[in-house]
This record gives structure tokens, sequence and C-alpha cells, in this order.
């Protein structure tokens, strides 16, 4: 579990490294967490490191007011569907621009990580089916109307299809999976900055 550890240290390090000479690091947590990959244990040390590393469609700020993420804005069209609006230009860290097949890759994956002693699926038991409209539109249906869909998916992470598929939970824990976040060039051309950072503030009316 040390690594883990030290895994979300050299995150943090890598980003002050541009701005401040290298220097040791020391992260204090409640608890340690079980695995890296974010889909594996509904934990909340799992979860809070997951949030470092990983974006999902809606963020909760510390008050938990939903707040745009991947996804720009939703809204029910009716008593069972759902419509996301994506944010555009987001790729992942290794290029990959992020498209619908992600979203359905991620939450598809959240009841199908194996031996997992917590799933994730408890966010996702209400989705009947997700529909890619087009390229920054998707379409949720759940079986019946459920008006806490965006709070549940603010716990989803959402993974590279292209860096995920395939890779088991211990692929993530040693290193052999790319742990590759959503992220915006748009502040910069020349720098690789985190969506979260580089949001401006959206009212969703």
């Amino acid at each position: 579990m040390k690594r883990l550890i030290a895994a979300a240290g050299l995150l943090v390090g890598l980003a002050l490294s541009a701005a401040a000479p290298a220097q040791e690091l020391k992260i204090a947590v409640g608890a340690e967490p079980t695995s890296i990959d974010p889909l594996f244990h509904n934990l909340n040390p799992n979860l809070a490191i997951a949030r470092h590393i990983f974006d999902q469609l809606a963020a909760q700020d510390e008050k938990q007011h939903l707040q745009p993420s991947l996804a720009l804005s939703w809204k029910p069209l009716d008593d069972t569907t759902w419509e996301f609006k994506l944010r555009p230009g987001v790729t992942f860290h290794d290029g990959t621009p992020l498209t619908p097949e992600d979203i359905v890759f991620s939450i598809d994956r959240a009841d199908k990580v194996p031996n997992s002693p917590s799933a994730l699926s408890i966010y996702t038991k209400s989705v009947k089916e997700i529909i890619v409209v087009d390229p920054l539109t998707i379409r949720i249906k759940t079986a019946e109307p459920y008006p806490l869909l965006v709070e549940d998916l603010s716990n989803i992470a959402i993974q590279s299809k292209k860096a995920a598929e395939g890779k088991t939970t211990d692929d993530f824990t040693s290193g052999r999976s790319p742990r590759r976040r959503a992220v915006s060039r748009r502040c910069s051309p020349a720098t690789s900055i985190s969506s979260r950072t580089c949001r401006p503030p959206i009212s969703r009316g």
C-alpha cells in the first residue's frame, strides 16, 4: 500500500515541479486506499485518491453541490431520460480525445471489476441504456424515474477506454496500466492542465 501513497505524492510533486525545486513531500491520509483502480472498491480513501487522478461527468464541491466537470450541463428530457452535454476539447494525458465511448465504457465497467469487495455499481444500477447522440451529447435512460442519477454518476471515474480496456485491478496498482486523466489544453496551448483547473465558471441556470 505504501506505493499507492507514493503514487499520489508523485502526482502532486510533478504538478509542483515547474514552480519549485524538488523537495520531500509528505502526505497524511486517514486510511490507506485498497487500490488505485478507481472502480474497484467503493471506499472513501479510494474515492478520495481517484478524484485527484480522474474526472467524472459531474463533480461535487465542498458542500456536495453538483458542478460541471466532463459534462458541461445536463437536463432531464422526460421522466426516465437525461441528456448530458460533454465538454469540448478534452483529451487524456496521452493526447487521446475524450469520446462518448469512454463514458459508456466507464459506466459499464463499474459492475464488471472482478473481486470487488464493494462494487461501485451501486451508483450505476439505475442506468438502463446509454445513447450516443453525437460526439458531445449522450442520453442516459433509467428503468424508472431516478432524480439522483447525476449525484450517483459524480462518483464514477471516467477512464480512457483505450488505456483501461482489458486491464486488471492489479495492473492499475502495479503501474502497468496508464492512469490517464482527462485534461483540457484550452488554458495554454503549450501545456497540459487539469480540466478542473482550466474550467471557467459555468452556470446551468
